[in-house]
């Protein structure tokens, strides 16, 4: 039953992240990517600021349920306890704040990773955040030992698809009874 209960939230959050990438160049992206510290996930410094992105998001795409802080805590720790997936959380922080963050995960048995959730404050959308984040999880998991990582995406989300293609990933298929698509890429 909580198997169940974290894929029936996993399909609320499908393409959070993507739904946040830019669908337009960044104006200035050098000078931004370059103040960036990218950094593993700090409970005490960063959940507060990631805390108000995913609320925003939650607002914006599941209105009509309440949000409560025990989501996030569910979305940042939904593996706990599975010795065959290792976990990361990572963030971005511009002039010392929680600007965008993501959770992947490299499944140990099947050999391949995935994006799990994550979010990017409104301020910094359309600035290449997503395009700097995703070089990073791919060569992560690669070097981890990930044959291929597969992500899921509301099918809605063009702007979400059109960044997925951009970096490689193959047609969508069909997942979660028509709501979403799965997408693969294959890192052999």
């Amino acid at each position: 039953m909580k198997f169940k209960y974290f894929f029936s939230l996993f399909g609320i959050f499908l393409g959070i992240l993507g739904s946040q990438v830019e669908a337009m160049e960044p104006k200035n992206p050098a000078n931004l990517i370059q103040s960036l510290e990218v950094a593993p996930f700090n409970q005490e410094r960063d959940i507060a600021d990631i805390s108000q992105i995913f609320k925003g998001d939650w607002q914006r795409l599941e209105a009509n349920r309440p949000f409560n802080q025990g989501l996030i805590n569910t979305l940042l720790e939904p593996w706990k306890g599975d010795a065959n997936i290792s976990k990361w959380r990572m963030v971005l922080r511009h002039e010392g704040k929680t600007i965008a963050f993501v959770t992947y995960y490299y499944r140990t048995t099947e050999k391949w990773g995935s994006f799990e959730v994550g979010g990017i404050a409104p301020e910094y959308r359309g600035k290449g955040l997503a395009s700097h984040f995703f070089p990073l999880i791919i060569k992560e998991l690669q070097e981890k030992g990930a044959n291929k990582i597969l992500l899921y995406v509301k099918k809605d989300n063009d702007v979400a698809l059109s960044l997925y293609k951009k970096f490689g990933f193959g047609q969508p298929e069909d997942a979660f009874q028509g709501k979403a698509w799965l997408l693969t890429k294959n890192l052999e």
